[in-house]
């Protein structure tokens, strides 16, 4: 009760925030160019609410996030969501015909891939980098080609609390990769937040030694694998795997709903999934685009955005001073692969999975 009355306390602070940035045409935390819903009703900059709105590619928080960036900025906005796999390969379908204005999900080194190939526009220097870390810097690409600014578990080690006792369940990916019973993960070729789990424990262990442990996991058909984290998440429950490298958002909604379900944050580290925010080099609303970037980096919407009640909220915001969800472990043991290798190694470690998994 104390941390759900804290969350509507945080989610009431936060988004008045938000409001209260949108009515101050003189605020500090405005976006680049500075446009506020109230600077929009003065006529100090142009009503965009006749024009084509800005079209959003993104699959976490959806059913916000179009009307909090509205008020604040004056901009319409059209949100196209589906799961982190469907956004990435949509947009790798429409390269020669980009559909998307902006894009935003889980996926860096798919971002990093696609950069490489020029979906985004580059060179932009967003007033709000100002409230990233140095730690976090780290991870902009020197074009400013995408905009990391969250960070959750791809994966923790849950499990079924009715199969297996806590002092059994494996500590660790290796004690993972190495345990006799049955587990089961989200399959890397479609679910996003799958590969960073995959190309963690590939990069931590290297590739070959790594495939071998999968691929005896596999012969001996102890692995399951499930399309998505919800499927996976409901194998548990129903007693198909006994553990299970699921995203920390699913491993906390059916914890915090009564599942039999429980976790644990691996020693090694959890698997990194990062938020990152593009705009695509076609766009032809490259003002609102940024606008987009800048509402995205700001410390006063991840807070609102970390406060919202719903599972998706369950993130470690990149911009100082932004306050995450009170439910979460607040000091995460999260690790990254480096990007350049996951995004070198994305195409190859996602077709051998795929090959093991049908066999």
């Amino acid at each position: 009760m104390y941390v759900r009355m804290m969350k509507l306390c945080i989610v009431f602070v936060a988004i008045s925030s938000v409001l209260l940035i949108a009515a101050c045409g003189n605020s500090e935390s405005k976006s680049a160019k500075g446009e506020t819903s109230d600077k929009v009703e003065q006529g100090e900059i142009e009503d965009n609410s006749s024009n084509d709105p800005l079209v959003l590619y993104a699959n976490d928080l959806t059913d916000y996030i179009a009307d909090m960036f509205e008020e604040n900025t004056g901009y319409k906005m059209e949100v196209v969501h589906g799961g982190g796999g469907e956004i990435l390969s949509r947009m790798e379908a429409e390269q020669g015909n980009p559909q998307w204005d902006v894009v935003w999900t889980g996926a860096m080194s798919s971002f990093n891939g696609f950069a490489e190939r020029g979906f985004f526009y580059e060179g932009f220097e967003p007033e709000n980098l100002q409230y990233m870390t140095d730690e976090r810097l780290a991870l902009l690409p020197e074009n400013n080609a995408y905009f990391p600014m969250s960070i959750h578990a791809a994966a923790l080690i849950a499990y079924n609390t009715e199969l297996i006792d806590k002092e059994k369940v494996p500590k660790s990916w290796e004690e993972f990769l190495s345990y006799e019973g049955n587990i089961a993960m989200a399959d890397p070729a479609v679910a996003a937040p799958a590969y960073p789990v995959v190309s963690y424990i590939f990069y931590k262990n290297g590739l070959e030694e790594t495939k071998d442990k999968f691929q005896k996991l596999f012969g001996e058909g102890r692995l399951k694998v499930f399309p998505k984290n919800g499927p996976l998440g409901q194998a548990l429950v129903n007693g198909d795997a006994e553990v299970a490298a699921l995203q920390e958002h699913n491993a906390y909604e059916l914890k915090n709903s009564g599942e039999s379900i429980d976790f644990i944050w691996p020693e090694d580290g959890a698997a990194g999934s990062v938020r990152a925010v593009g705009i695509s080099k076609d766009t032809d609303k490259l003002e609102a685009a940024e606008a987009f970037v800048e509402f995205m980096l700001d410390p006063e919407t991840q807070t609102a955005l970390a406060a919202i009640d719903d599972r998706d909220s369950l993130f470690s915001p990149f911009a100082k001073g932004a306050i995450p969800d009170p439910i979460r472990d607040p000091d995460p043991y999260i690790e990254l692969p480096d990007i350049e290798w996951a995004s070198e190694h994305e195409a190859e470690i996602k077709e051998w999975f795929a090959d093991q998994a049908i066999q």
